[in-house]
């Protein structure tokens, strides 16, 4: 039994004001692809991630979509611990 309790929020649906949705967070993503005499290397080459580009939620009661005000999830969540 996993006793942690899970990170919380207190952001909630600007349209209808549930508290159960999704948070998108949206990153920059390089991907290196490797061509070889025409032939393309379908095996993915380096991955390097971005910056950040944004934090947007979608309702799963109203189908709303928002953009917060955020750069990155942990703008948004609360880590809950016992200390």
């Amino acid at each position: 039994m996993n006793n942690e309790r899970p990170a919380t929020t207190k952001k909630r649906c600007p349209k209808c004001r549930s508290r159960s949705f999704y948070i998108h967070e949206t990153q920059e993503v390089h991907q290196t692809w490797r061509v070889e005499g025409g032939n393309l290397d379908r095996t993915p080459g380096d991955t390097m991630f971005g910056s950040f580009v944004g934090v947007s939620g979608e309702c799963l009661h109203c189908d709303h979509r928002w953009t917060f005000r955020a750069q990155q999830i942990d703008d948004l969540v609360t880590e809950n611990d016992d200390g």
